[in-house]
């Protein structure tokens, strides 16, 4: 459009057509921009400046051409305050125009002529003036605001000698107090729009006037839309918490109730209740709504989407309502919903509200819903479709079991372990899933999958959804075959899941394991896997877990725990081994070798690390601690108090220090005449 139109009316050279294009591209995301960037645009540049443009703007509303020899029109009193509504696309009443702000009907009806604004007459409202798009709105309100001469007429009469920074709320304030039929109108568009952040912080200004809130209220019971009303009442509670909360308790239920019977679109009903935030008043109001009427209205709507919505928003305004309007709706016309319905995912939005609703009535439609779920393949979507019935009737969603029981049991291991532990917020749909697997179909997957990680997994989800179906599943299985796995398995993070499931399931297979499980301990080197590995059983069987800490050869640990930098890992490791078996932990601490763990110490920079591992060692063995305490540098350790710790932390340090040695608290303190340490002495 740019290059065609320098192209036919300048004829420039496509060199020069590219040059322009490229300089004016920043007003490219607005049309109605670009569009008055080249009326403004001088043949003598390549560029147009954003102040050419406001310059074009100001000039072309002074003088608007007719084309018919009659004299120019000036419409700089007409658009200021358009602008300045229709920015928030709020049209504007022609009656404030020509009897508030003094304009000559004879001005707006040429600019309509020339379309210029648009004038509309709605069915029970006055007329109505707006211009042809938002954009133009704000690009005119953009010269007004550049030149304040411009409009300076219309401008004084609004601010009636206020600063002209206050131009928008003088204007809104005078419109809203005048015609407070327009009040709700005026609410919503402000929030209701791309510009919601400008229109808030007006709203939020206006709130704070007496007369305002007593407009909106006014309004309230003259505006027949219930969705804006809801709405209003909402954006009112938002701008100004006060404010909205006296909004609220002063609506007229019975009046609002009555609006909402006339109401015929069941989505505004619903929506209109959502927007009310106050319980008490939404009780009231659904409490005055004919149930009777709105079950009807329900029957012949179309949509189930709307249907489901407006039975969720009856049902959180009034729980008894919501309860009896399902009742009164024909089962017929529920179950003929599902049938009708060619989106699976719309027909589970449907029965969930129902079901949500009125358990009774929701398992009524079941069977019907079972017959088109069953058609359904992906087990992503099978798991949503569960996952979402699961929410709102466990009942229900357990009675679909059937409808997907085999089509989960003929993935894999790793695919059936996801699908079941996802299943774990709703445990009774997670058990009658996994009771009804056929374990012999299980058994034979365990034993032709190589990954013990996914092997471990899915016991694990199978054995905590039914620890009986994981017995069965795990005597199904040659523990000779699981060993050798386990052999085989280099990583001993992926043991650490089959670990703790065996260990779960049982006690006595979980020991056959210990021997497979310790001679992989010894080969790695990470401390950190193999606490976790230990972790594992810990979690589900002490007695497994101390039976593999036993067998771990402890000068071999010892040794990876000097080798190893991390303190925090140190202790973790020394935590978890103490917590299985306290003899294997006192027997590993007074094997590491103290100069070493000394030196980690005094290099250690995180107080918080340097106190929890002196703490845990000094817990497994009193005397190790001891020794190891009093052996630390207390010029590096003040040093390290001194260079920003916290003081809770110094709390904590010189509080548990006493405990592990009391003579080298003493000493520290000595040391470190500070007034964070005094209080200690």
């Amino acid at each position: 459009m740019t290059k065609s139109f320098l192209k036919v009316d300048y004829n420039f050279s496509d060199e020069k057509i590219n040059t322009i294009v490229k300089n004016i591209g920043k007003y490219k995301k607005d049309l109605w921009f670009l569009s008055w960037a080249l009326k403004a645009y001088d043949p003598k540049k390549d560029s147009v400046e954003e102040e050419e443009i406001y310059a074009k703007i100001r000039d072309s509303i002074r003088n608007i051409d007719t084309g018919k020899g009659i004299t120019a029109i000036n419409a700089e009193d007409v658009f200021l305050p358009l602008s300045i509504f229709y920015r928030f696309e709020i049209p504007t009443e022609r009656e404030f125009l020509e009897e508030q702000m003094g304009i000559k009907g004879t001005i707006i009806n040429r600019l309509i002529e020339m379309s210029e604004i648009i004038e509309t007459e709605k069915m029970g409202r006055n007329k109505m003036l707006s211009f042809n798009h938002s954009s133009i709105a704000e690009l005119y309100y953009g010269a007004y605001q550049r030149y304040p001469s411009f409009g300076n007429r219309i401008s004084n009469k609004i601010l009636n000698q206020k600063d002209r920074k206050y131009l928008e709320n003088c204007l809104f304030y005078k419109y809203i107090t005048t015609y407070p039929r327009n009040a709700v109108e005026v609410v919503v568009h402000l929030r209701d729009t791309m510009k919601e952040s400008q229109g808030a912080k007006i709203l939020e200004k206006l709130t704070k006037c007496n007369k305002i809130q007593t407009s909106i209220e006014e309004g309230i019971k003259k505006e027949k839309d219930i969705l804006d009303i809801g709405k209003c009442v909402l954006f009112i509670l938002q701008a100004r918490e006060k404010a909205g909360s006296k909004l609220v308790n002063s609506i007229d239920t019975g009046d609002l109730s009555s609006k909402i019977d006339n109401e015929e679109d069941i989505l505004k009903i619903g929506y209109s209740l959502f927007y009310i935030d106050n319980k008490e008043v939404k009780k009231n109001l659904v409490n005055n709504i004919d149930i009777d009427a709105l079950s009807l209205k329900i029957e012949k709507e179309e949509n189930i989407c709307s249907i489901g919505d407006c039975i969720e928003f009856i049902l959180f305004s009034n729980e008894k309502a919501g309860l009896k309007l399902v009742e009164k709706i024909d089962i017929d016309n529920l179950l003929s919903r599902i049938d009708n319905e060619s989106s699976l995912k719309k027909i589970v939005l449907f029965v969930t509200c129902i079901l949500h609703a009125n358990e009774e009535v929701g398992m009524k439609l079941i069977d019907k819903f079972s017959k088109r779920f069953k058609k359904e393949d992906d087990i992503e979507k099978i798991e949503w479709i569960v996952s979402s019935i699961s929410g709102k009737s466990e009942k229900a969603a357990a009675q679909l079991v059937d409808s997907f029981l085999k089509k989960i049991e003929k993935q894999d291991i790793g695919t059936i372990g996801y699908f079941v532990s996802n299943l774990s917020a709703h445990k009774d749909v997670m058990r009658e899933l996994v009771v009804n697997f056929d374990i012999d179909v299980l058994s034979s997957k365990i034993q032709n999958d190589e990954s013990i990680d996914a092997i471990g997994r899915f016991m694990w989800a199978i054995s905590h959804a039914s620890k009986e179906v994981g017995l069965k599943l795990v005597k199904s299985i040659d523990i000779d075959v699981l060993s050798s796995k386990i052999d085989k398995e280099e990583n001993l993070n992926s043991i650490e899941w089959i670990m703790a499931s065996i260990s779960f399931i049982s006690e006595e297979l979980g020991l056959e394991l210990v021997e497979s499980v310790s001679s992989k301990i010894e080969k790695e080197e990470d401390i950190v896997k193999i606490r976790l590995c230990i972790d594992g059983s810990l979690r589900e069987n002490k007695n497994v877990a101390c039976k593999l800490v036993e067998n771990i050869d402890i000068d071999i640990l010892s040794s990876k725990i000097n080798n190893d930098a991390n303190l925090n890992s140190i202790k973790q490791i020394i935590s978890s081994i103490s917590h299985a078996s306290k003899d294997v932990g006192s027997e590993l601490v007074k094997n590491i070798d103290v100069d070493i763990l000394l030196s980690k110490i005094n290099n250690e920079a995180d107080l918080g690390d340097i106190l929890r591992c002196i703490l845990e060692i000094s817990h497994v063995s009193s005397e190790v601690g001891s020794e190891l305490v009093k052996s630390i540098d207390t010029d590096i350790l003040l040093s390290k108090i001194k260079n920003g710790s916290g003081r809770l932390l110094i709390d904590h340090l010189m509080l548990n220090i006493l405990y592990v040695n009391e003579e080298f608290r003493s000493k520290l303190i000595k040391s470190y005449n500070k007034t964070s340490l005094k209080k200690y002495a």
